[in-house]
């Protein structure tokens, strides 16, 4: 069931943040509305917003679904959907520890997740995407390398006023 809010993004700009987990959905995971309404949240001037998007499939729904409205995944996320799994088929590890990317704060912090239960799970695999440039950096990594979450930062035209964008490669369920 549908419980998003059909307000426009100025109502929306008393909240600071936003947190969207859509778990191991494999589609419809963001209608063209909420993309283009959560892109248009971020972009509002007047205080720092969050916005966290989580989920298993969400990156793999917007590319290989065809439901990215254009800019949504690559330039508002900064993300670049590098494939549906992880590991190279067939996975091995349905249990990997995490860790924060290099020159993140939490750099040197472990992030077990689980991917087994109640099904096995393809978390989305990514690349920070040249559309944002320099704005977006891997953030977490899997145990081989492939970035598991891409953090975007954007100033909104004042320094003091900025809003950043995360994007999981999988869902808050997975947590161990």
């Amino acid at each position: 069931l549908r419980r998003w809010p059909s307000v426009g993004a100025a109502a929306l700009g008393k909240y600071a943040a936003i947190v969207w987990d859509v778990g191991d959905r494999s589609s419809a995971t963001l209608s063209l509305q909420d993309q283009q309404l959560l892109q248009e949240w971020l972009k509002l001037p007047g205080s720092n917003r969050g916005l966290l998007v989580a989920g298993d499939n969400l990156a793999y729904d917007l590319v290989a679904n065809r439901q990215d409205i254009g800019t949504f995944l690559s330039c508002a996320l900064g993300v670049t959907y590098l494939r549906d799994v992880w590991e190279t088929i067939p996975q091995d590890s349905l249990s990997p520890t995490l860790s924060g990317a290099s020159n993140t704060r939490i750099a040197s912090e472990p992030f077990p997740i689980s991917g087994i239960c109640p099904g096995v799970n393809r978390f989305d695999a990514f690349l920070p995407s040249p559309c944002a440039g320099a704005k977006a950096r891997a953030w977490v990594l899997y145990p081989n390398t492939n970035v598991a979450a891409v953090e975007m930062r954007d100033s909104v035209g004042v320094v003091a006023d900025s809003s950043r964008s995360v994007l999981l490669g999988f869902g808050f369920v997975v947590w161990a």
